[in-house]
């Protein structure tokens, strides 16, 4: 009896598991990463997020291959630029897109700037506070 028994549970559990179907969901990323060209913005990098409208911005000393995954990494963290103006904010006509990039740890310390996309591969962000201008190139991730 205890064998019979035994034997449904295990053909029970054989019907309800064999109809479970693993599937592998791919996303495609929905960052791009920029580097800073000029000799000294080269350790700057600015990751968008096109999914969330978010910008990030930070100083790294790091080789150019891991800076990816630390961005997906810490992107969250309080000590890393951030400006989440959706598709940058803009006038009317938007003309002149703008972002305001800020740490959560040091509130009042603010970075504005024009955004200008040049092209597919370049970014340009203009400092409203002096009119430096900042060049980034994009990155193979």
């Amino acid at each position: 009896m205890k064998t019979k028994f035994f034997l449904f549970f295990c053909f029970i559990n054989f019907c309800l598991f064999s109809q479970v179907k693993e599937t592998v969901v791919i996303k495609k990323s929905n960052y791009s990463l920029y580097r800073g060209v000029l000799s000294e913005t080269k350790t700057w990098y600015l990751l968008i997020d096109s999914e969330n409208g978010a910008y990030y911005l930070a100083n790294l000393d790091r080789p150019n291959e891991g800076v990816y995954d630390w961005f997906v990494r810490f992107k969250d963290s309080q000590n890393i630029y951030k400006s989440f103006n959706g598709a940058a904010e803009g006038n009317v006509n938007n003309l002149y897109k703008t972002l305001h990039f800020k740490k959560e740890n040091e509130p009042t310390d603010i970075l504005n700037f024009y955004i200008e996309n040049q092209s597919s591969d370049a970014i340009i962000l203009t400092a409203l506070s002096d009119g430096m201008v900042y060049c980034f190139q994009l990155q193979n991730q």
